[in-house]
């Protein structure tokens, strides 16, 4: 589905352009993102405006001064082919869409396979008669006269639903920002006309309700006189551009225009004569450039999540690419069709160029399903991406997503396991169903590790290893071992001469905190300055809080919720405790050993943790007193120290994962 941005210039006339912009929403079209240019208007047009930016299909920008129609619309053009766009759509804000009108110039385009210059809707003024203004030209000396064929070739015509193809764009430059206004339109589609056909379209149809059926003439005008010298000066250039037959038609068109003042009742004749020499004499020498369009593109990637974005796993392993990827070259957005309760990662998405969207459904249970189909459809109908990557712990999200995503016509469906699960009846049912679905609609398969990928992707997938590994990076300038910061941590949270077991993660099922509170319970009854730091929040947090409760470890055990110290907290523990029910490969665990600490995980999470000799997998059968006793009797052996240079040689600095991320978009 090809992407269009449509560039409407505006100045102080916000109650024409709430008209326009609401027609440009409602057309058949959806993948058409609004681009308002405005020339700084006094009218409150910003202020005005600011309900639609909240539509991620409006953009907004100011250009700080009055650049003119023609300044206008190079800036704007400029900024569409940034964004990134395959056909840029240009009209003043005056100019009122059909909900067909942009379908109509799409078909011509795919009915011509391309071939072609520019096309220019049929322009109606409001009586629904011919908008004289806008009549294109035939040939640069004749006009258009016959308007009812389906299409047209033409050799001009205006910027009211002018449709352009970003590559004639990049190579034929931008309108002449110097001409301010007049002339400008006819120019930039002279300059195309002279090297590709170009093409009037009868049934796609705009209305152009500017004040009065007529073009504006010197000869009539009382007032602005000025503005003509930009008219004529910047005729001239156009004209001579066609060598002797164009300074002759020039030459005849001023002796209308002359002949008509003459036939006038004003009384300033002369001072209308005045204003056509001069500027006649200064088109002579005017001898503006016309500025090439040089772009470095940049890829934008929507970055759907299957559950609310708070402060899981998966959030911090996109963001951690987010902070060290060239967002010159590679842009994230960000949409759950749930709620995000995570502020600080919102304002800092948008503070990197990013977008994140929200759809407020509810969750609850693992999630709404219903909701996630209706929400995650409902957006990619109005918004388009060359790239969707799909990140969810669950099988059911990544499958529906998936398809939604491939039916809405992205090129590129990439799923991403972050994690596995428990292995029951309703694992291998789940497993069964998605199957069909994980081989027919996505297009990329990425894991965090290989026990992820193959619990979620089907058999054939694993076997042709037909997937990528991106490895849960982390930051090794911020992720390392420090006595000192260690020892300020301590002091700060009133812990010093304490053993300090530490465990990180929401408090959910998988994470498995009852266990955590009944071996850290078997570690107090054998080492009495020991307590606990638990770091994190979720919907099983106030059952864990009655559990410590009852169990009187109220003094021992502290409920440190959501925090941005991680790198400090788990300098101050001495181990970690990872007993999950599942895990991918868990970014937390691999912090925690950039800082020498040593890891005790359940035998349910990967063995691919990178440093082994800090980490023992225990079975959960075990109970807890083992655990205790193993742990106790392990650490006895560990002395602390600095492990960032081996988890930077395992490749798991985020440095190096951001760039392979890179590497594995722009492949696609």
């Amino acid at each position: 589905m090809k992407k269009v941005i449509a560039v409407v210039v505006t100045y102080n006339r916000k109650e024409l352009l709430k008209e326009c912009i609401e027609a440009l929403i409602n057309q058949d079209y959806k993948n058409c993102e609004i681009l308002i240019v405005d020339n700084a208007s006094t009218d409150g047009t910003k202020e005005f405006i600011e309900k639609y930016i909240k539509d991620s299909k409006i953009i907004y920008k100011n250009t700080g001064s009055n650049l003119g129609g023609a300044g206008g619309f190079n800036y704007g053009i400029r900024k569409a082919c940034e964004l990134g766009c395959d056909f840029v759509w240009v009209m003043d804000d005056d100019c009122i869409v059909k909900k067909d009108t942009l379908t109509k110039l799409l078909d011509i385009d795919k009915s011509l396979n391309g071939n072609y210059g520019f096309l220019a809707s049929k322009v109606l003024w409001t009586d629904e008669t011919l908008c004289k203004m806008n009549i294109p030209k035939k040939t640069f000396g004749t006009w258009l006269k016959e308007f009812n064929n389906p299409i047209e070739e033409v050799a001009m015509a205006s910027f009211v639903s002018l449709f352009l193809k970003k590559e004639v764009i990049m190579e034929l430059g931008l309108p002449i920002k110097e001409f301010f206004i007049w002339t400008d339109d006819w120019e930039y589609t002279r300059r195309i006309s002279r090297r590709y056909k170009c093409y009037y379209i009868t049934n796609s149809v705009v209305t152009h309700k500017c004040k009065n059926n007529v073009g504006a003439s010197i000869a009539e005008v009382d007032e602005r006189l000025e503005r003509f010298n930009n008219l004529y000066r910047n005729d001239v250039f156009l004209y001579r551009r066609e060598g002797i037959k164009g300074w002759i038609l020039l030459y005849l068109r001023l002796c209308k225009h002359k002949l008509a003042i003459l036939k006038s009742d004003k009384k300033d004749k002369k001072a209308r004569f005045k204003i056509i020499n001069n500027a006649i004499k200064e088109g002579k020498k005017f001898k503006p450039s016309i500025e090439k369009l040089e772009l470095n593109e940049t890829k934008r990637v929507l970055e759907i999540f299957g559950e609310p974005l708070s402060n899981g796993g998966q959030e911090a392993f996109i963001m951690n690419m987010y902070r060290n990827i060239d967002k010159s070259k590679i842009q994230f957005d960000f949409f759950t069709p749930f709620y995000c309760d995570n502020e600080k990662m919102k304002s800092e998405i948008e503070s990197y160029g990013g977008k994140l969207f929200t759809s407020n459904g509810n969750f609850k249970n693992g999630g709404n399903k219903k909701d996630l189909m209706k929400n995650v459809k409902a957006f990619l109908s109005n918004h388009y991406y060359d790239i969707v990557h799909i990140h969810s712990g669950s099988t059911y999200a990544l499958m529906y997503i998936s398809k939604i995503a491939r039916k809405s016509g992205i090129p590129n469906v990439i799923v991403h396991s972050h994690c596995g699960g428990f292995k029951n009846l309703k694992y291998r049912v789940i497993k069964f169903i998605s199957t069909p679905y994980l081989l027919k609609y996505p297009t990329q398969y990425c894991a965090c590790s290989k026990l992820a990928a193959e619990w979620k992707f089907p058999k054939s997938i694993i076997q042709k290893n037909n997937y990528t590994i991106l490895k849960n990076a982390i930051d090794t300038d911020k992720f390392y071992y420090s006595e000192e910061i260690r020892n300020s941590k301590r002091k700060e949270l009133n812990i010093e001469n304490k053993f300090v077991v530490g465990h990180i993660g929401r408090f959910s099922i998988q994470k498995n905190h009852e266990f955590v509170i009944d071996v850290f319970n078997k570690i107090l009854n054998k080492k009495e300055n020991a307590v606990l730091l638990l770091i994190g929040i979720g919907e099983l947090q106030e059952e864990i809080k009655e559990k410590v409760k009852n169990m009187k470890l109220e003094n021992n055990v502290f409920f440190l919720n959501i925090r941005q110290d991680i790198n400090e907290l788990l300098n101050a523990m001495d181990i970690f405790l990872l007993p999950s029910f599942f895990e991918g490969l868990p970014v937390v665990g691999i912090e925690a050993e950039a800082t020498g600490l040593p890891v005790y995980t359940s035998n349910k999470v990967t063995k691919e943790l990178p440093l082994q000799d800090l980490t023992k997998y225990y079975k959960l059968e075990d109970g807890s007193e083992k655990w205790a006793e193993n742990i106790l009797d392990d650490y006895k052996n560990k002395t602390r120290k600095n492990t960032t240079d081996r988890i930077i040689r395992a490749e798991y600095d985020v440095k190096i994962s951001a760039k392979n991320m890179e590497e594995f978009y722009f492949k696609l």
